[in-house]
Order: C-alpha cells, then sequence, then structure tokens
C-alpha cells in the first residue's frame, strides 16, 4: 500500500512540473525601443512605463497598466486609454499609439532588453 502511494504522490509531482513548465512567457516583458527615442517598457505585473514623441517632437512620458487579449493590447493610464491591435515579428513590436491630443503614429519598436 505504501509504494502505491508513494508512485500516486510521485506521478502528482511530475504531471505539476510537466503543467507548470509548458506555460508561455509573456513576449511583452521588457524594453522596447525606436532609432527616433521612443520607448516601452513592459513589466512582469502587466505594468508599463512609456516614453513617446508627441506631434511637437517633445518627449512624453506615460506610466500605466496594460492587459492583451488576443491581438488586441490595452494600455491605461490616468490620462489616456489606448486600444491598438499589435503584432510581434522575431525582435520587433508593432502597434499605433495615440495620445491625448488624437496625434496618431505607427511604432516598429525593438527589443533592446529582457
Amino acid at each position: 500500500m505504501k509504494t502505491k502511494l508513494f508512485f500516486i504522490n510521485i506521478f502528482a509531482i511530475l504531471f505539476c512540473c510537466v503543467l507548470l513548465g509548458c506555460t508561455t512567457p509573456n513576449p511583452f516583458i521588457g524594453t522596447w525601443s525606436d532609432n527616433i527615442g521612443n520607448t516601452i517598457t513592459f513589466g512582469v505585473e502587466n505594468d508599463f512605463n512609456a516614453s513617446i514623441l508627441n506631434s511637437a517632437e517633445e518627449s512624453i512620458t506615460y506610466t500605466g497598466t496594460y492587459t492583451i487579449i488576443y491581438n488586441s493590447l490595452f494600455l491605461q493610464t490616468d490620462k489616456l486609454e489606448i486600444v491598438t491591435e499589435w503584432d510581434i515579428r522575431g525582435a520587433m513590436l508593432y502597434l499605433e499609439w495615440t495620445d491625448s491630443d488624437k496625434f496618431s503614429q505607427k511604432l516598429t519598436l525593438y527589443k533592446t532588453k529582457n
């Protein structure tokens, strides 16, 4: 009886290890930048910091939370809410950023830090 219980426990532990090992990491986590000075850092706990150029080419800093649902990215700050489609191909992130002045720009960001 003890051997049977031992093997059941071993099986349960191995099953949990396999289950936890099969989760895919969040591809957003890290810092993304482009050559003109736009930068977005996505954190582990769904927080983000961004420095984005506006229409006058001034860098504006944003801090808030993000949510990913399929291919939609929801960015929420105190002053701004952005809903955009996203795509990651290799080490490049594509999205459209619309600021509070309704200035919209398509961003192509490169992963610079994990």
